[in-house]
């Protein structure tokens, strides 16, 4: 794979802000000839684009979850990447957590009579519901918590929000 052309790629679409995976995908198609991969060439080109934008915001924030949660517009409520104001199609929260090398944990929270308290009982990722707990390990000890359409920075607790 040419690794120069695709950079060109993600440095122009990197210099003008545009953010969408399809305007990149059409810049690939443009450039390569049929007989390229180009489904290879695409995914070699969306990472690269998510470390560049997260090594930009890991230059400027005081922890790994910070440069992540700036990369989604420190909005709570937004799951897609902010470039420039306007969010990017195709980049998520967990494609830049996962790139920052967090650790996702699954839990649900669940309220226990005997207790008069909510407990947190640990799932795997193939029993998450809409109501599942959604953690963000990184290995700098900051964390992200997701919660429904929502996430904030971990708080005192394993899965709490910072508020």
């Amino acid at each position: 794979m040419e690794t120069s052309k695709l950079e060109s790629i993600i440095n122009s679409i990197d210099a003008i802000g545009l953010g969408s995976i399809d305007a990149m995908e059409e810049m690939i198609k443009e450039a390569y000839d049929d007989e390229s991969d180009l489904e290879a060439i695409a995914i070699k080109g969306r990472q690269m684009l998510i470390e560049k934008l997260l090594h930009h915001h890991l230059h400027h924030a005081k922890n790994i979850a910070t440069a992540v949660g700036a990369a989604v517009g420190m909005d709570g409520t937004r799951f897609t990447v902010c470039r420039g104001g306007s969010y990017a199609d195709g980049i998520k929260l967990d494609d830049i957590a996962k790139a920052a090398g967090g650790i996702p944990e699954y839990a649900d929270k669940v309220w226990d009579e005997e207790e008069d308290d909510y407990k947190l009982y640990f799932i795997d990722r193939s029993s998450l519901t809409t109501s599942s707990l959604v953690r963000h390990v990184f290995s700098d000890g900051s964390a992200i918590v997701e919660s429904g359409d929502a996430w904030d920075f971990e708080g005192d607790e394993p899965f709490s929000w910072r508020g």
